[in-house]
């Protein structure tokens, strides 16, 4: 069958989450424009256009990794298709690569019609075709690597499919503007595995999904009586705060101080910013280990 573009129909699945207004995409229709279709077959992974690049798919030989764009044609024969919300890179560990995929995503906050996504479901697809049955490694201990970095990339990400999540809303950059050099690259946390896509400019990044580490929390509360006419009682007000961690010093754990490099242990930026009426304003800080070099000293025996 035909490669057919996403239209603007959304008919993505909505779980309701208990008890929070959070809602669960698990990514199930090629219709909507948030989602693109991935076939798998024997020799590529070819991904769909999302909503920035109708007319157009991504593909990956699966055999010597190469990537490219291409106009959109038929589906790879006898391929597999599934939904995804968007590929955060290609994986390289030892002599093998796995596609990193995004497969469920709950909205969790939403910014001047910006929405934020915590990303709930990643998968590492393998690009060899000789993997044991069950596993995604002809080698097991890859395999249980594998399966933890599955784990830990379905907590505590999140990422934007209107603007660039890893910019403070002082400095903001749609989806449509945003290049890998307009990203902030401490923040950039899928960075190292956005390299194969990177090479192909800037038609590789439309398919790229720039995700960060930290925490996104969002609440409409009612604002306070005022003796201001402009403000009239039932009044609401949006309060989100967006946590930023930089991936440049995230090993080893424990770490403090400076690097050489003069990144800090533990740094992150924290966005407070209060949606009101027809303004919005925002808060920016940092912290982070203390600025110096240092080191702890030797224990003797």
């Amino acid at each position: 069958g035909a490669i057919m573009s996403s239209g603007d129909e959304e008919t993505v699945t909505r779980q309701r989450n208990t008890g929070a207004d959070d809602e669960e995409y698990a990514a199930t229709s090629e219709t909507n424009p948030d989602v693109c279709t991935l076939y798998i077959s024997a020799d590529e992974f070819v991904c769909t256009q999302r909503n920035t690049t109708r007319g157009r798919v991504l593909t990956i030989a699966r055999e010597s990794g190469i990537c490219g764009v291409t106009a959109v044609s038929s589906a790879p024969f006898g391929a597999q298709e599934r939904t995804v919300h968007g590929l955060m890179g290609v994986l390289h560990r030892y002599q093998e690569a796995f596609l990193v995929v995004i497969v469920n995503a709950r909205k969790v906050a939403t910014i001047a019609g910006g929405r934020i996504f915590e990303i709930s479901r990643v998968e590492l697809l393998p690009f060899t075709l000789y993997a044991k049955k069950g596993q995604k490694s002809r080698n097991d201990g890859v395999a249980k690597e594998i399966k933890a970095i599955e784990s830990y990339l379905s907590k505590g990400h999140y990422y934007s499919p209107d603007y660039d999540l890893t910019r403070s809303w002082l400095s903001p950059c749609s989806v449509s503007e945003m290049t890998h050099e307009s990203s902030v690259d401490k923040f950039f946390f899928n960075k190292e595995l956005s390299l194969d896509f990177l090479g192909l400019g800037q038609l590789g990044t439309a398919w790229l999904v720039p995700t960060i580490q930290g925490f996104v929390a969002s609440e409409t509360l009612a604002a306070p009586p005022f003796d201001v006419p402009q403000v009239p009682l039932g009044t609401t007000f949006t309060l989100t705060s967006i946590t930023r961690s930089s991936r440049t010093r995230l090993w080893p754990v424990g770490a403090a101080g400076l690097s050489e490099e003069g990144d800090a242990a533990e740094y992150a930026e924290m966005e407070v910013l209060v949606e009101f009426a027809n303004i919005r304003a925002a808060y920016l800080g940092a912290r982070g280990s203390c600025p110096v070099v240092w080191q702890r000293p030797a224990k003797s025996g």
